[in-house]
């Protein structure tokens, strides 16, 4: 049996936990479903819970000065540990003075006349404060054939109970709260990596603002996440991130790239998350920057 964490450590696993407590009764059930065990049934039969000791977040994962004042406080006030999520929630819930420890996330309200990367600067800042789900389990289930209409309500749907999230989840709340940028592009990219032989995946919303390129995401690792609207290309900025891979001890080994999600929120077309597939490890990546660029150059034919 995996060794039980810290309550700091646990803490910090599931600040989200935190401010469910803040949240309408249906957040809480949401919570109380992720956590129940079984998990979701698969293909070999019923999915169960990552051990504890596989939940603890990267240390350059966000954290929040008010998350670290509740891990603090709760390490000074639990058991010694917490042998599995369960019990973290029935002791949060227990203590709801905890609570006040952690404000509850509000989305950013600019003036409209701020600046474009002022909007997008607050909107990933949102993101971060709602935390990285690592339960394991959805809280919302998104689903990539949904119109645009249907995704936006969904955002709003996560922006309202403000429980933790993961990348994809990220990407649908970006791209709503720059809904009303018109000079702002953006698209998703999709990564597929590979390390100790398991695959890995993970999304971001990519920004074109003028001639810059940028990101905007989540991750549990923070190079992984947003990036600077600063990259004169396409492909620098992937580039960016295939070194922030390597450094994770990944090899990043396929980019699939889409195309600019509109800027009408109740449009009945579906976002594209695929237009264009890169292999890197079929090519070397001068090639992989042309075909990367080569993309980046269609966008202006839409």
């Amino acid at each position: 049996m995996a060794a039980a964490l810290p309550p700091d450590a646990l803490a910090r696993a599931y600040g989200g936990v935190l401010l469910a407590l803040h949240a309408a009764p249906a957040a809480l059930a949401r919570v109380d479903r992720a956590l129940a065990l079984p998990r979701r049934t698969g293909p070999h039969g019923p999915r169960t819970a990552s051990p504890p000791a596989a939940l603890a977040p990267d240390a350059t994962a966000p954290a929040s000065a008010a998350t670290d004042a509740a891990a603090a406080a709760i390490a000074g006030n639990a058991p010694a540990a917490f042998a599995c999520p369960e019990d973290l929630a029935a002791f949060l819930r227990a203590c709801p003075d905890l609570a006040a420890l952690v404000p509850f996330p509000r989305p950013p309200a600019l003036p409209a006349d701020a600046h474009v990367v002022a909007h997008v600067d607050a909107a990933q800042s949102f993101i971060e404060s709602l935390s990285y789900n690592y339960i394991g389990e959805p809280f919302f289930v998104i689903k990539k054939t949904s119109s645009v209409r249907n995704l936006m309500r969904l955002a709003q749907d996560m922006i309202h109970h403000a429980l933790p999230i993961k990348c994809l989840e990220a990407v649908i709340i970006g791209i709503h709260l720059t809904m009303k940028l018109d000079t702002l592009t953006r698209m998703n990219v999709s990564f597929k990596s590979e390390c100790e032989g398991h695959t890995h995946r993970h999304i971001v919303l990519v920004l074109k603002l003028g001639d810059k390129w940028g990101a905007m995401g989540l991750s549990r690792r923070r190079d992984l996440m947003n990036k600077d609207i600063k990259f004169s290309s396409l492909s620098d900025l992937m580039l960016e991130y295939r070194i922030c891979y390597e450094r994770n001890l990944h090899t990043l080994v396929k980019i699939k790239l889409g195309l600019p999600a509109t800027h009408n929120a109740t449009s009945n077309e579906r976002i594209v998350w695929k237009h264009t597939s890169v292999r890197l490890g079929e090519l070397p990546w001068e090639t992989a920057a042309k075909e990367i660029d080569a993309h980046a150059r269609s966008l202006r034919l839409l």
